[in-house]
């Protein structure tokens, strides 16, 4: 079998592309934007002094984006030997988030523009203009996230659900991560019906992210004959 069609080193390439998206994810969003968009008293007076670690996060998410659009590429040409619906379903989805990735990428470009024009504008009545451009960009780059984070619950709980039932992965892991994918579908949906964000359910994720990539760096894809004496 040629090497670059090896299910094993398939696997082992897409952890890589998977585990370079989870490192930049908490640098994106707890190291440069947290200072400029969440810190008090908000992104109206921090973003333009952190302009640079805005940008800076805007382009690693963008990278992240593209790695998993690279994961993707590399899980659907597996999926595709058994059901091809699935793959290029999922497919769909990875591109559907690199849009979702695009845009608050922009809302957040926008968001520091606004914050710019903010500091240069005169004390008192001018300033307060900027007021309701506050609340639109807060409200549209949350929604964007968090559609961004919906989306890609749905797609790992589809990821998880296929990989686990072509038996690609053992079933046990394949069940835990759609349990936790689950759990981020949730999160996500929270905070879009207006409630507080749940952090909690986001964690597991991490936990199911880790073990997957853990499983396809030691063996990778399981071979058909794998399927047959070890997963069946």
């Amino acid at each position: 079998m040629n090497d670059t069609h090896d299910p094993r080193t398939i696997g082992r390439v897409a952890a890589a592309l998977l585990l370079a998206q989870m490192i930049a994810a908490p640098v994106v969003n707890f190291r440069l934007l947290a200072p400029a968009i969440s810190a008090e008293p908000g992104f109206l007076v921090n973003a333009a002094a952190h302009a640079a670690a805005v940008n800076a996060a805007v382009l690693l998410s963008f990278a992240g984006a593209l790695c998993s659009v690279g994961f993707a590429l590399a899980v659907s040409g597996v999926l595709a030997r058994h059901a091809r619906a699935i793959a290029m379903g999922y497919l769909v989805l990875a591109g559907v988030g690199l849009v979702l990735t695009c845009a608050e990428g922009s809302a957040l470009r926008a968001m520091v523009a606004v914050s710019q024009a903010y500091q240069q504008a005169a004390a008192g009545d001018a300033a307060a203009l900027y007021e309701p451009s506050r609340a639109a960009l807060r409200g549209l780059r949350n929604t964007l996230h968090y559609l961004h984070l919906l989306e890609s619950g749905v797609a790992l709980l589809l990821l998880y659900t296929a990989l686990g039932r072509f038996r690609l992965i053992p079933r046990w892991l394949g069940a835990l991560g759609a349990l936790t994918s689950a759990c981020v579908i949730a999160g996500a949906v929270v905070p879009l019906l207006g409630r507080p964000t749940l952090m909690q359910l986001f964690m597991p994720m991490g936990i199911s992210q880790l073990l997957l990539i853990g499983w396809l760096l030691w063996r990778g894809f399981a071979t058909p004959m794998e399927r047959r004496e070890v997963f069946a």
